[in-house]
């Protein structure tokens, strides 16, 4: 005789009312695994192939990667002493007393610190100020590149830590840089004492130009290896499970077909479907009519449809079209600085119908020099703003809506490269009409910015400065504005 038991449900367990009808298909795998390589493959591998030792290296967790920290301190350290001899020893060709004087400067350095405790307990604390210091700056670091490592699929915290982690293991890559820049002056100092002998002055311009370009070359080198060492891998297009309302977030668990959803009624179709988020214009160029058309849409909808662009945007799989838009507008940040000079000496000329006592080709190097020098400050300024910029408004938004928005940020912070060209370009127009101003008050009022009587509150020089602050913190505040609106836009998405 059979029984029939009967159909109870387990307490612990509640039974999900849309589990019965809800899709069966899960998401296929999201990230591109990478191969794993052991401890004393990837420490030594971080000083030439930075990229493949730090992806390589995600395993290590906290500890390691502060160990490597550590060690590329300590190699950091000992550079910094042995550098100097190293130059002396290339003068001088003589290894001996390179070795010596190396024994010499740390048996000095160790007698100083052990002949008075007073000298050893400064030694100490300076030693743990200043690691201090470094551990601090890198915490922030980490902080600001934060978006440029998240992956939307994860927490805040852990794109925090892998960054952390990521820069602290990247440490040793930095005696790398001061070996081949060490190398890189002798080159340059070689190749001037190769064209103007010792009884002949190199002229100024072109000494430093050849520095510039070093800097500039260190410069594009770093930010090339951070970028990459820094990407958090290649993912594969997949939709969110379970998937979500684009309209209200509401959860489609058991819907299918054309059905909409019961909150907003946006029809299920454009929430989970892919072409629901088809990406970025630049990012699908090809199919659009070339990578013209893809700029133009993306920096036009990043200005002035921030919201359109945001639900556009794939946030579990956003690719790395948006890092190389972010890349191609940095030349042009390096040489912004030129026509604004170009038109101040313009218009110097137009004035006192004169360039001084240099000739137009010592004019047209100095203004080179000097539009380097003010790109590569420009460059690294501007970096720092939009990354900053873009961990700040992602971290906020990530917590305003429980989901980590940092990926929609960085893809913002990219395509409003535009406006950061017209950033630039603004603060320059303001830079020249200033200059007519101040020279208008010189001529006409007898206005001296240097050793004129001053006028208070009403001095050109002082205004002329609290504008300049007073621009360039309206523009920032319109451009976290934009990346918040873009982030805001990409908080029910799906792909």
């Amino acid at each position: 005789m059979s029984t029939v038991e009967p159909n109870v449900e387990s307490p612990t367990e509640p039974r999900d009312e849309q589990a019965d009808t809800a899709p069966a298909v899960p998401p296929a795998a999201g990230r591109v695994k990478v191969k794993r390589l052991p401890l004393v493959v990837w420490l030594p591998l971080m000083l030439v192939r930075p990229v493949r030792a730090v992806h390589g290296s995600d395993h290590a967790g906290w500890l390691l990667s502060w160990a490597a920290h550590l060690v590329g301190l300590l190699l950091g350290a000992v550079m910094m002493v042995v550098m100097p001899w190293a130059t002396g020893t290339v003068s001088h060709h003589s290894p001996s007393g390179f070795l010596f004087g190396v024994s010499v400067s740390v048996d000095g350095i160790l007698e100083a610190m052990l002949a008075d405790t007073t000298n050893l307990v400064l030694a100490v604390v300076s030693l743990g100020m200043g690691l201090l210091a470094i551990h601090v700056g890198t915490a922030i670091a980490a902080t600001g590149l934060m978006s440029w490592t998240a992956r939307g699929d994860e927490r805040v915290g852990a794109s925090w830590a892998r960054a952390m982690q990521r820069l602290w293991r990247l440490t040793p890559f930095a005696v790398t840089l001061m070996v081949v820049f060490g190398l890189g002056t002798h080159v340059v100092e070689a190749f001037i004492d190769a064209w103007w002998p010792s009884y002949y002055y190199a002229p100024w311009e072109m000494e430093t130009l050849l520095y510039m370009a070093l800097w500039l070359g260190m410069m594009a080198w770093t930010l090339t290896a951070t970028g990459w060492a820094l990407y958090p891998g290649r993912e594969r297009a997949r939709c969110r499970w379970p998937a979500t309302c684009e309209g209200c977030g509401y959860a489609l668990m058991g819907l299918e077909g054309e059905q909409t959803c019961p909150e907003c009624g946006v029809p299920m179709s454009r929430s989970v479907e892919a072409s629901a988020r088809p990406g970025a214009a630049w990012a699908r160029a090809a199919s659009i009519g070339g990578y013209l058309r893809g700029w133009w849409l993306c920096a036009v909808k990043a200005i002035f449809m921030p919201t359109q662009l945001g639900r556009s945007l794939h946030l579990l799989a956003p690719g790395s079209g948006h890092r190389w838009f972010f890349a191609l507008h940095l030349p042009a940040m390096v040489a912004s600085p030129l026509p604004g000079l170009v038109a101040i000496v313009l218009l110097v000329w137009l004035v006192f119908r004169e360039l001084g006592s240099e000739s137009p080709l010592e004019v047209m190097w100095g203004l080179l020099v000097m539009a380097l020098a003010i790109g590569m400050w420009t460059l690294s300024l501007m970096v720092a703003v939009y990354l900053g910029g873009a961990g700040l408004i992602g971290g906020i938004a990530s917590w305003v809506h429980g989901r980590n928005l940092l990926p929609a940020a960085l893809q913002a912070a990219c395509y409003l490269n535009g406006y950061a060209l017209f950033w630039v370009a603004t603060v320059w127009l303001y830079v020249i009409a200033v200059a007519c101003v101040i020279y208008i008050a010189f001529e006409v009022y007898g206005y001296d910015p240097i050793f004129g009587a001053s006028w208070g509150i009403l001095d050109p020089f002082w205004l002329a400065w609290l504008g300049f602050l007073a621009l360039n913190g309206l523009l920032l505040v319109i451009y976290l504005t934009l990346v918040w609106r873009v982030s805001r836009a990409a908080k029910h998405a799906n792909w």
